[in-house]
Formats: structure tokens, C-alpha cells, sequence
């Protein structure tokens, strides 16, 4: 059984270079955006090329409803089956900036 990761803020930058590092390491991967849906598809290509199994998911990580619903959405996927799977990584990239000088709130996190 292959391993899954969600991870938030996959589409671009760090959060991309992420997705692929764990798609290369035998890592399924649920890949959230917010606004850079173009990205993620962009990226989800690169994942699939990789060898692993990707789908994409938007959600505005700054609604508390919209981020409760991220995880079951991810979970219910019948293309990743996560719900299937013990084994499974959150990596949490995601970041809410005022403004892009404003580092104050940019809390990157990996959960195992």
C-alpha cells in the first residue's frame, strides 16, 4: 500500500518542490491551493509523471468552514483512497500574508 500526503500550499515554490520530493519518495499526493489552481494542475502533472497518484484541491485555508471541509474532501477522494490507508503525512505550508513583507504569519509545519 502506498503511503499519502495532503499537503496545503503545494502548488508553487517550496510547497511544490515538497510535493514532488514526496512523490518521488513513494508518496500519494492530496495537493491543496487556494487561488493558483493553473499551478496546481501544472504541478499535479509533474506529481503524475513522477510515478505517484495526485489529485487537487482548492479551499481558503483563512474560512474555518472551508478549511474543516479540506481533510474529509481529501479522504473521500476515491482516486486516492485515503481513507483506506494507516499511513498517511499532513504537511502544512500553507501561509496567510497581509502583505508580502509580512513574515509574521508564516507558519510552516510537518506533522508525521
Amino acid at each position: 500500500m502506498r503511503k499519502a500526503a495532503l499537503v496545503t500550499g503545494g502548488a508553487a515554490r517550496i510547497g511544490k518542490a515538497l510535493c514532488l520530493s514526496l512523490a518521488g519518495n513513494g508518496y500519494d499526493v492530496a495537493l491543496h491551493y487556494n487561488s493558483s489552481r493553473e499551478r496546481a494542475i501544472e504541478t499535479r502533472e509533474e506529481i503524475l509523471a513522477a510515478g505517484a497518484r495526485c489529485e487537487v484541491f482548492g479551499c481558503d485555508l483563512s474560512s474555518i468552514a472551508s478549511a474543516r471541509e479540506l481533510v474529509p474532501r481529501a479522504m473521500e477522494d476515491n482516486k486516492l483512497t485515503f481513507q483506506l490507508r494507516l499511513q498517511y503525512l499532513l504537511c502544512h505550508h500553507a501561509h496567510l500574508l497581509a502583505n508580502k513583507h509580512d513574515a509574521v504569519r508564516y507558519y510552516p509545519i510537518v506533522l508525521i
